[in-house]
């Protein structure tokens, strides 16, 4: 199936040429991805780039060397060329001792995973105008997973002028083909279907580079997706047809499941304790499960040796929930073809149910971390997902001592989001300044945007996106007798059509009344807004400091 989506077209235009009008630190002159699954399902990937440099900063520290991940236990990499062009035209070759395999950092601490190798290219004889080619090729021997499943972002962190995509599959096999992006990008697209063979060419020109923003929104940046999996539904077929799923060995965490598992607590507080177990204490290989050729752990495994991938650690996080005695299964989330596949579990709690993952330990659901798209259960089961505001209404007594020591005592907490509270917390200091003064600030350590003004650029040119949010906030601070509140009423309101922020703090007697108001109202930033966002979302973050004193 061939379904085209292109997003932000006119800010994509608009960008195309931006690197043009200045000399950038270096340019992609050329890069070529091919593709070729043969029949008896090995994958063979080549990967070539030339790269040109043009500063100092780019061949010492940014470009002086390429990473090449790969698994020993299935794969072979071979290097088919590998040379610098100097500035003069001479070729000076990458000596045998520039190739380097090393162990990720991420697998060190995992015996299961020390097959895995990074090759560390360290290009020589770079200079300015100097060009790297690097070509190579990947042998993948597939076991049972004999698909072709693959992203390929249309941009890097230089300037692209050609790049190059190639993919062959069998002809029995239908490739499923996705263009994100907006199509004056390619300069020439070919189909070809022979007796044997499905042949696929992709030509872009012109490609700009990432723009080191933050939020970026996700139908920014262009990619194209292919698979030759027909449908999740498939996916999950594939990928449960191994003894992982099957091997189950509860006695194991029973020790543990006693200790964590608090009798007075609710439903929902008990599975968060056992999804923070396997989230902090369980080492996290962060690998995409492809680079273990979708050849997973058993729960068991995973628990003996204390590693796992963030999918084997929330297959280890079902079988936890359900030796408590939970009705829950393991899923994924999916976008587009197979964009961003993440999995999760989703647990039914009476009527309600919870979409939670061992590689997150905040308050923000899997369905809203990953809306929009469909959830799948590994039994075939779906749901859809849209993007939904996050809500969340919290009030608060706090007792304030006259020390440099601020005693917190919940009065009521209410955070209405997917998941539950598991209590309410907040950080507060107490300064001394002099002559009796203190300055208190506090901080909830709850909040419904991800958005954080630090990570704000000053200038912007791709689309920020924002989830939708509803933030209401209310703490009464009291201080004791002999004390009184030196801060003097504050109030700010904001409005724009993206939104509104509303803070106050008043004095009722000797209680200081604040009041937190945020709301976003668009999923995306763009133009001339940025900049009324940047500043609501500064005044939002600024830590609140309260004056009081114990002279009359």
């Amino acid at each position: 199936m061939k379904k085209i989506f292109t997003l932000f077209t006119l800010i994509i235009l608009s960008v195309t040429f931006s690197w043009a009008g200045e000399k950038p630190d270096a340019v992609y002159h050329k890069i070529i991805r091919s593709y070729k699954l043969h029949e008896d399902g090995n994958v063979e990937v080549r990967f070539r780039k030339e790269l040109q440099l043009f500063s100092k900063d780019a061949f010492f520290n940014t470009y002086g060397e390429t990473l090449i991940p790969y698994n020993t236990d299935f794969q072979t990499l071979t290097i088919n060329e590998a040379y610098t062009i100097r500035q003069d035209g001479s070729i000076v070759q990458t000596p045998p001792n520039a190739f380097n395999p090393s162990l990720p950092a991420s697998c060190a601490d995992c015996d299961r995973l020390n097959s895995m190798r990074e090759m560390v290219v360290t290009h020589t004889a770079l200079e300015y105008d100097a060009t790297i080619v690097l070509d190579y090729t990947i042998r993948t021997q597939t076991i049972f997973f004999a698909q072709l499943m693959e992203q390929i972002d249309l941009y890097e962190d230089a300037p692209i002028e050609l790049y190059e995509i190639y993919v062959e599959v069998p002809s029995e096999l239908n490739l499923s083909y996705l263009k994100n992006y907006d199509e004056t990008i390619e300069q020439f697209s070919k189909v070809v279907t022979d007796t044997n063979t499905n042949f696929f060419h992709w030509t872009f020109t012109n490609l700009p580079q990432r723009p080191a923003e933050s939020y970026i929104a996700p139908g920014y940046l262009p990619n194209l997706q292919f698979t030759t999996i027909p449908n999740p539904l498939y996916f999950c077929e594939l990928l449960q047809n191994q003894t992982a799923f099957y091997y189950h060995d509860p006695q194991i965490f029973q020790n543990v499941l006693k200790e964590i598992v608090k009798e007075d607590e609710t439903k929902e507080q008990q599975m968060l304790a056992i999804r923070d177990y396997v989230a902090d204490r369980i080492h996290t290989n962060d690998l995409p499960i492809r680079y273990v050729n979708y050849l997973l752990a058993a729960p068991y495994t995973v628990w003996m040796s204390n590693c796992g991938t963030p999918f084997e650690k929330n297959m280890l996080l079902t079988d936890m929930l359900q030796t408590a005695g939970f009705m829950c299964e393991m899923g994924f989330f999916f976008e587009d073809l197979m964009q961003d596949i993440q999995s999760a579990v989703v647990v039914n709690i009476d009527t309600q149910k919870y979409y939670i993952s061992a590689a997150y330990t905040d308050n923000v659901p899997m369905d809203v971390r990953c809306a929009p798209g469909d959830f799948f259960t590994m039994r075939g089961e779906s749901t859809t997902f849209n993007r939904e505001p996050v809500n969340i209404t919290l009030s608060a007594n706090v007792a304030v001592d006259l020390k440099p020591v601020v005693s917190i005592r919940k009065a009521e907490a209410d955070q209405h989001t997917l998941l539950p509270a598991k209590g309410l917390s907040l950080s507060a200091s107490v300064a001394p300044l002099h002559n009796g003064y203190y300055q208190l600030r506090l901080r909830p350590s709850v909040s419904g945007t991800p958005i954080k003004a630090a990570r704000l650029q000053e200038q912007r040119i791709s689309p920020l996106a924002t989830p939708l949010v509803e933030e209401h906030y209310e703490y009464d601070l009291h201080l004791p007798a002999g004390a009184r509140w030196v801060t003097q009423p504050y109030e700010v309101t904001k409005e724009y059509p993206f939104g509104k922020l509303h803070i106050e703090y008043f004095i009722d007697g000797g209680t200081m009344h604040v009041v937190r108001d945020l709301s976003v109202t668009q999923h995306f930033i763009v133009g001339k807004e940025y900049k009324d966002f940047k500043t609501m979302m500064a005044l939002w973050d600024e830590p609140y400091d309260l004056i009081y004193t114990t002279n009359r």
